[in-house]
């Protein structure tokens, strides 16, 4: 039994890391639940219902209660990009920014996420400043 619950969880776990998905994050714990992320995760599963390679789940709190609803895109080789204070309409943006933009250039191998931000693939979030620490990108 242990080696069956492994193995589902090992191939959820291979099919939402793949380079070729992204895994959407929304942030919910009681804090994010009292922000609104009912309504942000709504909007995002909406979005994304006809794309097969984005996937939208709810989590736990993240530890910024502060900050929420929080929605965090993970990409293919474990790139991060965090969004805070999200709702509805800033959700729709995020995604079509993001999401929609990977579809009109053509790119389909998320592993190298860095390509968003070079002036070869520009694509423009219009919600706030992007910097990037290491591994991680953060939205302010």
């Amino acid at each position: 039994m242990f080696e069956k619950i492994l193995n589902d969880a090992n191939l959820k776990w291979d099919k939402l890391t793949s380079p070729e998905n992204i895994w959407i994050r929304v942030s919910y714990g009681a804090s994010g639940q009292a922000a609104g992320a009912d309504y942000v995760y709504d909007k995002l599963n909406k979005l994304s219902k006809n794309n097969n390679n984005v996937f939208v789940d709810y989590v736990g709190s993240m530890g910024l209660s502060y900050a929420e609803p929080l929605v965090d895109f993970t990409f293919g080789n474990g790139i991060r990009i965090f969004y805070n204070n999200v709702d509805s309409k800033n959700a729709e943006i995020i995604y079509n920014s993001l999401i929609k933009s990977l579809d009109l250039l053509g790119i389909t191998d998320t592993s190298q996420p860095y390509s968003l931000l070079c002036s070869e693939h520009p694509i423009s979030v219009n919600l706030s400043t992007i910097s990037i620490s290491d591994k991680f990108l953060f939205s302010n």
